[in-house]
């Protein structure tokens, strides 16, 4: 239940009302939905989370405060997308079918969903790489430091690799371009390969009813 007043809540709020939290949480939210207010709406949904100390309380001993809202909002933006348009999705430009199409992808049967989700995504990653320029070496840097767990936010890769954040946020938009892409040939190849199985089990069916 939302308790501003748990101890767990004053906490959260005292690391919010610090100078530079809530204007770094406006703008990472913002790089999620391209759009101020519905940017808002995402990091107010996420305090509202860690405000709840039996939903997703902030414990400083795992996380910092601001990683930890970033992956509520990252949860609450992906959760947002999984059925179209989503709550926060705001479709006036290219980055918002970029946003989506790298979501993860939506079952066309529930029982292989889970199969199909892992399959798909150890194949992203070479096939963004193979999209990418010879010459682009950034994307790659930043999606190893971030497997890597000790980094996750543009000013942070910014730091480590010495280049302004403005490139790493333009690099971000470049691998979120080539994972949508990767991701639609994926899925074209799943649709035939699903159609072939489908068809094949329909010929079964059908000779056993001769």
């Amino acid at each position: 239940m939302y308790d501003p007043r748990a101890p767990s809540s004053l906490l959260a709020l005292a690391e919010y009302a610090k100078p530079g939290n809530a204007a770094h949480l406006l703008r990472y939210a913002t790089w999620w939905t391209k759009d101020s207010d519905t940017a808002k709406d995402l990091l107010a949904d996420a305090m509202e989370r860690v405000l709840d100390p039996a939903d997703r309380p902030w414990d400083p001993r795992k996380a910092s405060f601001r990683g930890h809202v970033r992956m509520l909002m990252g949860l609450g933006f992906v959760e947002a997308q999984r059925g179209g348009f989503g709550k926060y999705e705001v479709v006036d430009s290219e980055h918002g079918a970029f946003e989506r199409a790298i979501e993860p992808i939506p079952p066309p049967d529930a029982l292989l969903h889970r199969k199909q989700k892992l399959e798909w995504m150890r194949a992203m990653w070479p096939a963004v790489v193979a999209r990418l320029s010879p010459k682009d070496a950034l994307p790659v840097l930043i999606y190893e430091l971030a497997c890597e767990g000790r980094h996750d936010e543009p000013e942070e890769f910014a730091e480590v690799l010495g280049v302004p954040v403005a490139e790493i946020y333009e690099a971000m938009r470049r691998l979120r371009f080539h994972a949508a892409k990767a991701r639609a040939e994926w899925e074209s190849k799943e649709r035939r390969r699903m159609a072939e199985l489908r068809a094949e089990a329909e010929r079964a069916r059908k000779k056993e009813d001769r």
